[in-house]
């Protein structure tokens, strides 16, 4: 190869997605706190994406859309960049709810997820290590190196 050759050569770009299956890389409590401050941000009416990263989630770069992404996994955000986004109807419900009836929305969004899901389906009742939830999120094709911030997260 010459020196020209080498120059060519395209190297991949460092960040962004490693690949794997999809889990929301939000815990759900700050999850939740962002879905109140959505449903308040789109109760008139839908609201375009640039409002959501800043206005919602307080962030307009890469971080506002991995919390964005997370709202959508947990079932808390819908809508597209063509018609704008507004808060789901779980959103709605856990903003308006009183104390004693969150627990059950708080569990209806955390199986939301489909990685979440299959971790809660298969160990549903068993005490078990995180070392077992680990390889469970491993045969589910999480990425390796985010095993072990999947299993933090559920």
């Amino acid at each position: 190869m010459t020196t020209v050759e080498e120059k060519r050569t395209r190297q991949m770009p460092k960040g962004g997605r490693k690949g794997g299956s999809v889990f929301p890389r939000v815990a759900l409590s700050d999850a939740v706190a962002y879905a109140r401050n959505l449903v308040s941000k789109t109760h008139t009416s839908a609201q375009p994406k640039d409002v959501i990263l800043s206005g919602v989630v307080g962030a307009k770069a890469g971080v506002g859309e991995v919390r964005m992404s997370a709202l959508k996994q947990y079932g808390f955000l819908k809508g597209d960049a063509k018609s704008n986004f507004s808060a789901d109807d779980l959103a709605k419900k856990i903003a308006a709810a009183p104390p004693e009836e969150l627990i059950p929305l708080y569990r209806q969004s955390v199986l939301k997820p489909t990685v979440f899901k299959k971790l809660f389906d298969t160990f549903h009742g068993d005490t078990v290590s995180k070392g077992k939830l680990k390889q469970r999120a491993a045969d589910l094709k999480v990425h390796p190196d985010e095993t072990a911030t999947c299993v933090d997260l559920y």
